[in-house]
C-alpha cells in the first residue's frame, strides 16, 4: 500500500493466526485498499494459543475495524466474541470479525468464497458427488455453503471420528454422510475437495491422498494456496484433471471479508485478477 494513505485516520485490519509470516492475505487486502481508495491498513499477527484471548482484546482496545482468523483459531475464537452470524453459528467456525461499536461480530465467508471459485471456472455442482476431505473450520465452511446447492451426494473422509461424524450431522442433510478414514469407491466423484492443511508448506511433498481411481472428469480442488501447486493438484493434474487453485479461495473470502467490514459491494471477479498481479 502506498504511504500516502497512511495517516492519523487509518483503520486497522488484520489477521490473527499461528505461522502467518507468509500469508498472502495483507498483499490482498492491502491491494484492495489501494485499488478502492480505502483509507486502511492490513497486517498479519502470529498469536500463540495461550495468547488468543489477548491478542482478541488488544484489536479492540486498538480500535481495528475488523480481523480475520486462521488455522489454528477459527473455532476457538468464537469464545471470545459478543455475538456471531447465524450461518457462523450452524458451520461452528468463524474467519471474519467485525469489530463495531466496540462489539466483535463473527463471519464465516470461507465457504462462499470457494463456491464463488467453482462457478468462476465453470464446475457444475447440480447432480454431482463430491468428496470432502477433513472436517476442521475450513471443511465446515465450505460443506455448508456446498449444501445449499443441489448435489447428488457429499462423502466426507477425515481420520478424527467424532470431527467427521458430527459434520455429517450437523449439515443434517440426508446427502451428506461420513464415511470414515479412506474412500472405497473413488470411480464415483465428480469433485475432490481438500480442505485439510497437508501439503501446506514447508511440508510441501506430502499429499491428503493418493490420486488414483478417480473418473478422468473429476474436478479436484485444494485450499492450501503455499504452495500455489500442491503435490495432490500437481498429481491431478499430470493425470489430466481440471484443478481448481487455493489461491483463488483466498481471494475471494477476502473480498467477502471486506465486503463486511466496508459495508460495500466489489466487483470480486475483476479485482480477482488484479489482486493475482501482486501475490
Amino acid at each position: 500500500m502506498s504511504d500516502v494513505f497512511v495517516n492519523s485516520e487509518t483503520r486497522l485490519y488484520g489477521l490473527i493466526g499461528h505461522l502467518v509470516e507468509s500469508s498472502k492475505s495483507p498483499a490482498i487486502h492491502n491491494k484492495l485498499f489501494e485499488s478502492e481508495n480505502i483509507n486502511g491498513t492490513y497486517l498479519a499477527f502470529d498469536v500463540e494459543r495461550r495468547s488468543l484471548e489477548e491478542a482478541v482484546k488488544g484489536l479492540r482496545v486498538l480500535g481495528a475495524r475488523g480481523f480475520n482468523v486462521t488455522i489454528p483459531f477459527k473455532e476457538s475464537v468464537i469464545d471470545y466474541l459478543d455475538d456471531i452470524d447465524a450461518s457462523a453459528s450452524d458451520i461452528g467456525a468463524v474467519n471474519t470479525v467485525l469489530i463495531e461499536n466496540g462489539r466483535l461480530v463473527g463471519y464465516n465467508t470461507d465457504g462462499r468464497g470457494f463456491c464463488a471459485v467453482l462457478e468462476d471456472e465453470g464446475v457444475d455442482l447440480a447432480d454431482s458427488k463430491i468428496l470432502l476431505i477433513g472436517a476442521g473450520g475450513a471443511a465446515r465452511g465450505i460443506a455448508f455453503a456446498l449444501s445449499e446447492h443441489d448435489f447428488n451426494c457429499l462423502d466426507i473422509i477425515n481420520r478424527n471420528e467424532k470431527r467427521g461424524s458430527n459434520l455429517a450431522k450437523d449439515l443434517n442433510d440426508i446427502r451428506v454422510e461420513y464415511i470414515g478414514n479412506e474412500v472405497k469407491d473413488k470411480s464415483k466423484y465428480d469433485l475432490v475437495i481438500n480442505t485439510t492443511s497437508i501439503g501446506m508448506t514447508p511440508n510441501e511433498e506430502v499429499s491428503p491422498m493418493i490420486v488414483d481411481g478417480f473418473k478422468s472428469t473429476a474436478v479436484f480442488a485444494d485450499i492450501v494456496y503455499k504452495p500455489h501447486e500442491t503435490k495432490f493438484l500437481k498429481e491431478a493434474k499430470c493425470l489430466g484433471h481440471k484443478v481448481v487453485y487455493g489461491i483463488d479461495m483466498l481471494i475471494y473470502q477476502a473480498l467477502l471479508s471486506e465486503e463486511i467490514w466496508q459495508k460495500n459491494i466489489f466487483d470480486k471477479k475483476s479485482l480477482k485478477y488484479s489482486i493475482r498481479d501482486v501475490i
